[in-house]
């Protein structure tokens, strides 16, 4: 990178005063970003005021911004620049860091205020814990959204799903559910009943097809200081199976922004499994049609062996869904499938 910076200024002798101490400065923060504060960093070994300040403010800032992101609560920030103080970091940019993080977080929370006395917005997400079976905690959750009406009450998506989609409400209504989620993630910091774990949402390609939808969600994330990857869509077989070029473009875009992509209901909808080297998936959903009798079906135990051991060769994590019987969730664990949703695990 200093080799390529420095070239690019050697071949451009016009550059004005601003432009040469805005170059400096990147230069700086390049050649002793990885020093620290103590000497005990790279690559020279400098130490305290040897190191540029925009150097020692770049080191601190990451680590700030780095725990933000991941919802850290101010105590666990703190605790973490506290570890570093005087070691990697530069104290008096760690006092400085402290003293705007906390007016940050303090406004943060007041403007969050009105979630926490939200009882029953128009449009809100449920979440399904997904559990690490052998760590026997909550890994992730699956984000279900579902509308709220004063006559009807809650509806479900198999309800207003089709009718959204053909009257043009559904990028709007999905964009009001991830803002519930990323107040959700963003109330983590602040709430310690409020667990910040990655959610996986289901999405419909009309959404995605929308620009307005995509830049309403940089948008939330940049608002709300959520790291977008505590985020995944989920897409299904069938919505993929009949894509195109451009639905490839947008994946990619979602991809390169972060957020995670999940293939949702394998195994009871439209198998492709070219869609599987066509795109990246970070999660394959086995569908609870697929599970329903792994415990009881030699031929569908033999086929969930197969997926299992198609995605570890992807490396791609599995959840199941729809475990309600501890004799598939013995199975399961059998073949190595360690995500897992459904009844079994109500008591826990």
């Amino acid at each position: 990178s200093l080799m390529v910076l420095n070239g690019a200024l050697a071949q451009d002798p016009n550059l004005t005063k601003e432009e040469m101490v805005g170059f400096e400065l990147l230069r700086q923060a390049m050649e002793f970003r990885y020093e620290h504060f103590d000497g005990t960093g790279g690559p020279g070994r400098f130490q305290e005021e040897q190191i540029p300040p925009v150097a020692r403010l770049l080191a601190v800032a990451q680590v700030v911004a780095q725990n933000m992101l991941q919802q850290a609560s101010l105590k666990d920030l703190f605790n973490k620049l506290d570890r570093q103080d005087g070691k990697e970091l530069d104290p008096s940019m760690v006092a400085l860091a402290k003293e705007i993080v906390t007016r940050r977080y303090e406004q943060q929370e007041a403007w969050l205020g009105r979630y926490r006395h939200t009882d029953s917005p128009a449009v809100e997400l449920q979440y399904l814990p997904v559990y690490d079976v052998p760590k026997e905690k909550v890994f992730a959750y699956r984000g279900r959204l579902v509308l709220n009406d004063d006559k009807q009450g809650t509806i479900q998506p198999e309800v207003y799903l089709s009718v959204a989609e053909k009257n043009g409400r559904l990028p709007a209504l999905t964009l009001l559910g991830m803002t519930r989620l990323c107040e959700r993630l963003a109330m983590s910091k602040f709430d310690q009943s409020v667990s910040p774990l990655p959610v996986t949402v289901e999405v419909s390609p009309s959404c995605l097809r929308k620009k307005s939808f995509l830049a309403g969600l940089e948008k939330l994330f940049s608002d709300y200081l959520i790291d977008p990857a505590m985020v995944r869509f989920a897409l299904s077989e069938t919505v993929l199976a009949y894509e195109d070029k451009p639905m490839t473009d947008v994946l990619d875009r979602l991809k390169s922004m972060g957020i995670g992509l999940t293939l949702s209901n394998f195994g009871s909808e439209y198998a492709n499994l070219a869609k599987l080297s066509e795109w990246d998936f970070d999660v394959i959903e086995l569908s609870g049609a697929l599970i329903d009798n792994v415990a009881d079906n030699h031929k569908t135990y033999e086929i969930v062996k197969s997926v299992m051991q198609l995605a570890k060769t992807l490396e791609t994590k599995v959840y199941a869904f729809g475990v309600n019987q501890a004799k598939q969730q013995e199975r399961l664990a059998e073949l190595g499938c360690r995500y897992m949703q459904g009844n079994c695990f109500n008591a826990w």
